[in-house]
């Protein structure tokens, strides 16, 4: 039965492997012609193929449950013309075992798929991102109104969030707002700095102007009274 697995995991392979790569280029070609039209001086058609690279693992995870759904039909259906399953059964594999044949077959996809999703598509998503700030001078991704936000933990514990106004492609950013909260979500220190800059990872604020919020700033404010004329 060993064989007999092998040779289904050969085949399933196979065909999967052909539809994946069919279907990724086809949609890889759609996405070129289609940004063709943002090819210029400074977004030039190595940097439009470098993004195209760049953007294969996320399509090809989409594309993967299509894919291995097309591929097992199609070998399947080729094991069936060939009377390759008929031989299977009259050899004394029963249904049931076929069945359990083809789920050990799927769990080194499952496994692929789980990498894919888990370590390579976040990192070229990541430098997706970087690349689409230095090409075209923005950044991916959805902005809102009131500009890019972002979320990090701090080293106490609590939560800091980062609002940009406005982002350059080479990097220095403008119109930077952020809030520290404490674990109880209050709010410790505001921060401002009309400009800044992305350097080796970390966010370099210049003239920043910090608010810090006493610990009895609440209490305080609750307990205000008008005062006496």
């Amino acid at each position: 039965m060993r064989t007999a697995r092998r040779y289904l995991a050969r085949e399933i392979y196979r065909s999967c492997a052909v539809v994946l790569m069919a279907l990724l280029g086809l949609f890889t070609f759609f996405a070129l012609v289609d940004d063709l039209d943002n090819v210029g001086d400074k977004f030039s058609m190595m940097a439009l193929l470098y993004m195209q690279a760049l953007a294969i693992p996320t399509r090809l995870y989409d594309l993967l449950p299509i894919g291995l759904l097309i591929g097992a039909i199609l070998a399947l259906a080729g094991l069936a013309q060939r009377n390759e399953l008929v031989i299977l059964r009259v050899s004394g594999v029963s249904g049931m075992r076929l069945l359990r044949m083809l789920w050990v077959v799927t769990i080194p996809l499952m496994i692929g798929a789980a990498l894919l999703s888990e370590y390579v598509t976040p990192w070229a998503e990541m430098k997706s991102g970087e690349a689409n700030l230095m090409f075209r001078g923005k950044a991916g991704g959805d902005r809102l109104n009131s500009g890019y936000w972002f979320k990090e933990p701090t080293a106490n514990g609590g939560t800091r969030i980062i609002n940009i106004a406005a982002l350059q492609g080479d990097g220095q950013v403008s119109g930077v707002t952020l809030y520290e909260f404490k674990k109880d979500l209050t709010l410790s220190v505001l921060s401002t700095a009309p400009n800044g800059l992305f350097a080796h990872g970390d966010l370099v604020l210049k003239d920043v102007s910090e608010t810090r919020l006493d610990d009895n700033a609440a209490e305080t404010l609750a307990d205000a009274r008008p005062p006496k004329n």
